[in-house]
C-alpha cells in the first residue's frame, strides 16, 4: 500500500501503512463517500454477446 498507494483490504495492515496514504481520499474516501458508491450491474447475455462481437471486430480491424 505505501510503495502502490492502492487501498489494502487488509484491516490489520492499517497500522503499517504510511499516514499520508491514510489520509488521502482518493485511497481511503471517507464513509460518506463510500456510501455514494455503487457497482455495475453485470451485463445480459445479449449484452454480453455484442460486447464480444464488437471487441473482436475491433481486434480484427
Amino acid at each position: 500500500t505505501n510503495y502502490t498507494n492502492y487501498a489494502n483490504g487488509n484491516a490489520a495492515s492499517k497500522p503499517f501503512v504510511d499516514e499520508a496514504v491514510l489520509a488521502d481520499p482518493a485511497v481511503y474516501p471517507d464513509d460518506a463517500t463510500i456510501k455514494l458508491l455503487w457497482a455495475p450491474k453485470p451485463f445480459s447475455e445479449e449484452q454480453d454477446r455484442a460486447l464480444t462481437r464488437a471487441w473482436q471486430d475491433i481486434k480484427s480491424g
